[in-house]
């Protein structure tokens, strides 16, 4: 499988908040750094005070600054600072580029050099993780990474979440974006699908795009699911091959190369227009 990337917003976020991160404790750091060193250059000074002091035979003055000398030396240095660790969005970026890793090389291990996956891909209603390529037609996915038992209600979704030791969380977890509106995964799949097939049929006039939700995480479920607006499946445990070699419509290597230069086409014009899809720093559902 051949793979194209248009961009990396999930590592993009996760690189910018911690360096945000790191910037912020550098400055705490440096201040406390400075605090250090404004009381060496108090002490020294009135060390050099007291010996002038005592050479000039002003002892009542060497005995002040003496106790001066004494009384800021012993107030010890500044508390170390308390520097931030990691925060739990930046976590849930680096969780969200590890999930589209994951989809990525499963896909890459399973098609061949007839199939193109696009990375990356975004417009006006936000971005497409992986828009997917091949003899059998167009495929969307959205990727998220959350070790969750999952309950799909048409765009409903919900998410009972756990930790690494397999203990319940959270109960009853709407699944949203971070956007204004707060869209479950379908409904972010389908609104940007939905822009990129208007623009492909342009050109491609009866081209289809099956839309997936992949939950990559290892210990992500389903419990139920009922009226779904996309194709939902787990990573490793779904179909989700079978269902790529049914695709939507067939598609000759001319049309599929064709295809892959429309949407890198329609990526670079929303970049250059600036319209991200998502709010920057806006926090995403992984």
């Amino acid at each position: 499988m051949k793979q194209v990337r248009l961009s990396d917003h999930a590592s993009g976020m996760a690189e910018r908040i911690r360096v945000e991160r790191e910037a912020r404790n550098a400055a705490r750091i440096s201040a406390h750094e400075a605090c250090i060193t404004a009381k060496q250059r108090r002490l020294e000074d009135l060390s050099r005070h007291r010996i002038r002091a005592w050479h000039e035979g002003r002892y009542l003055s060497w005995l002040v600054q003496g106790l001066h000398f004494l009384w800021v030396s012993s107030g010890g240095h500044p508390n170390q600072p308390p520097l931030e660790g990691p925060t739990q969005e930046e976590a849930r970026w680096a969780a969200g580029r590890s999930g589209e890793e994951a989809v990525a090389s499963f896909l890459a291990s399973h098609l061949g050099d007839d199939w193109t996956l696009v990375g990356g891909y975004r417009n006006g209603a936000g971005e497409i993780d992986h828009v997917l390529v091949g003899p059998t037609g167009l495929v969307t996915i959205e990727v998220k990474f959350r070790n969750a038992a999952v309950t799909i209600q048409g765009d409903r979704w919900i998410a009972d979440e756990y930790d690494q030791y397999g203990n319940l969380v959270r109960q009853g977890i709407p699944m949203l974006d971070g956007g204004r509106q707060g869209r479950s995964p379908s409904r972010q799949l389908n609104e940007s699908t939905d822009r990129l097939v208007h623009f492909l049929r342009k050109t491609l006039p009866d081209i289809e795009a099956m839309r997936v939700v992949v939950l990559s995480h290892e210990r992500s479920r389903l419990v139920s699911v009922s009226h779904p607006t996309v194709i939902p499946v787990v990573l490793g445990r779904w179909p989700l091959l079978d269902m790529l070699k049914l695709g939507c419509r067939r598609l000759e290597p001319e049309e599929r190369e064709l295809l892959i230069a429309l949407v890198r086409r329609d990526h670079e014009f929303h970049s250059r227009r600036g319209t991200p899809g998502r709010r920057p720093g806006a926090s995403r559902a992984a």
